[in-house]
């Protein structure tokens, strides 16, 4: 079994013992030689003093010194153990977010034309249009003056694809996009601001000109158009659906028709890399391509990372790809926060917070947090709520959480940030965020103790909230410091340390550094 406290003779018991048979205590160690020389020393000089007291007479025994006190061994100071990350799981959410297809509100057709037929893959506009810059530019578009009926079956109703910043007048990088079509007069400029107004998540009144439609003049795009989209259990979707796939999606779609050169299996594996960074996935089952067929699709759609990427396939420079698909994920968490985030592109979903609101996107939180999940889909009434009220959360806080889901890291924390943080990823059980967190504290305290700073309070005041939430690397490194300044923090933070738990200060008094004897 373990060796526990209670098999050990400590040094105080030692003591008592050799006081009560009137002999010297000393310790020592067969494991690093401390005080063996020193036991033998005494040991000879104590031998020594009782022939001594045998043979008075005999003068080279007058000279002989009494065994001399030990000095207590000092353990050496603890070392604390280097925080460890939880493992990323961001390449694997982002996979399960393509193959769920949660919430998805565009769809690219590829392999057909304008009426039906080709390939069929759902995705979602705010990340597409953050990998892509062509698909940026063309979900940009403003496309208020082509409102035009085109068949039945189109709603009568117009989703604000284009969200409340997101629209504006043409530009030079989007007017390639557009067909000879778009110098015809615009409708009233109610309809303009009406679209404007709107966030992606809300449609126009009824009574709005139903569909819109236009001809593109571009190498991959063909047609872009606005639709109520009914195939939704289309057996051309992108992946088969995983299990733990959803219901919920959005009625009204984009859609996006591409021309001839980028065929239905090349669309497939192009939507697989703007998601995971990779063209390789043994559960999507993804279909070989042409290479050569692919980078030219690459390279239409702006898409350097990967013309590189079929480039070092086609070279047999395979290693090279696994810093290339970081580098894209990285690129890609770069533009999630830049555009989605911080700029709202694309935003489904509002929070309410204590102190104001944060636009979010539903299917992203989902892959990325099983709680959200959880609470966006099924018959959870914030499965279709567009403003959804977080109690007790700040919007600094939340914004920090929404961070992490979009892009893998947290921002620079201040020392006393932590805990609503630590708080709020307990609560949605995410142990990469808290780990995270606790790796920028625990560097934030390193930097104060190396400029001669004292950590001693905020170590206190940390302590018992971070074990009530899990934080069990920073809990332990608190500890760690206490313990090794105890006679400092005992000296400057009396009543603090007092009003700890008694298991806290029983801890801390028997790992203290130096130890009392």
């Amino acid at each position: 079994r373990a060796v526990r406290e209670c098999d050990l003779v400590m040094p105080c018991e030692g003591r008592a013992v050799a006081r009560e048979i009137g002999v010297e205590y000393y310790e020592t160690s067969v494991l690093t030689y401390f005080g063996v020389n020193e036991v033998f020393d005494n040991v000879i000089r104590a031998a020594l003093i009782s022939r001594r007291q045998q043979r008075f007479w005999m003068t080279n025994l007058k000279r002989v010194q009494r065994p001399t006190l030990q000095v207590p061994f000092c353990p050496p100071k603890p070392k604390v153990q280097e925080p460890s990350t939880v493992v990323s799981t961001l390449r694997e959410d982002l996979h399960g977010l393509l193959t769920c297809a949660a919430f998805t509100d565009l769809v690219l057709v590829a392999g057909g034309n304008t009426t039906g037929g080709g390939t069929i893959v759902h995705a979602h506009r705010f990340l597409v249009a953050a990998a892509s810059t062509a698909f940026h530019k063309l979900l940009m578009t403003d496309l208020s003056d082509c409102v035009t009926t085109r068949r039945s079956s189109d709603s009568s109703m117009l989703s604000g694809t284009f969200g409340d910043t997101t629209l504006g007048n043409f530009n030079s990088d989007t007017e390639c996009l557009l067909g000879s079509d778009h110098n015809q007069p615009r409708p009233a400029s109610r309809l303009k601001e009406a679209v404007k107004r709107r966030s992606s998540m809300q449609t126009l009144p009824q009574d709005q000109r139903p569909g819109i439609h236009r001809e593109l003049n571009h190498a991959a795009f063909q047609a872009i158009s606005i639709e109520q989209w009914d195939d939704r259990g289309s057996e051309q979707s992108s992946c088969d659906h995983s299990p733990r796939q959803t219901p919920a999606w959005v009625p009204i779609q984009t859609v996006v028709h591409l021309s001839k050169l980028v065929s239905g299996i090349v669309l497939r594996v192009l939507v697989h890399f703007l998601y995971t960074g990779t063209i390789f996935c043994r559960e999507c089952h993804l279909p070989s391509t042409d290479l050569s067929e692919l980078k030219q699709a690459a390279e239409f759609l702006e898409l350097p990372e990967l013309q590189m990427y079929v480039t070092n396939l086609m070279k047999k420079e395979e290693f090279l790809n696994n810093d290339l698909s970081q580098q894209y994920l990285q690129m890609l968490c770069g533009r999630l926060k830049e555009l989605c985030l911080e700029g709202g592109l694309f935003s489904d979903v509002m929070f309410q917070l204590e102190d104001g609101t944060t636009a979010a996107h539903r299917p992203l939180l989902m892959a990325r947090c099983d709680m959200m999940h959880a609470m966006f889909s099924g018959d959870f009434r914030e499965s279709n709520a567009k403003v959804i009220t977080f109690p007790g959360v700040k919007q600094r806080t939340f914004h920090i959480l929404v961070q992490y889901l979009y892009t893998d890291t947290v921002p620079t924390l201040k020392i006393r940030e932590c805990l609503p943080i630590v708080e709020l990823g307990n609560r949605l059980c995410l142990p990469r965020l808290i780990s995270l967190v606790e790796i920028e504290i625990i560097d934030l305290f390193q930097r104060v103790i190396q400029a001669g700073g004292d950590v001693s309070e905020d170590c206190i005041y940390l302590l018992e909230p971070l074990q009530m939430h899990n934080a069990d690397q920073l809990v332990e490194w608190c500890l760690t410091c206490m313990a090794t300044n105890y006679n400092h923090v005992c000296h400057k933070h009396a009543k603090q340390l007092r009003s700890l738990h008694p298991e806290n200060q029983a801890y801390l008094n028997r790992h203290r550094w130096p130890p009392v004897w």
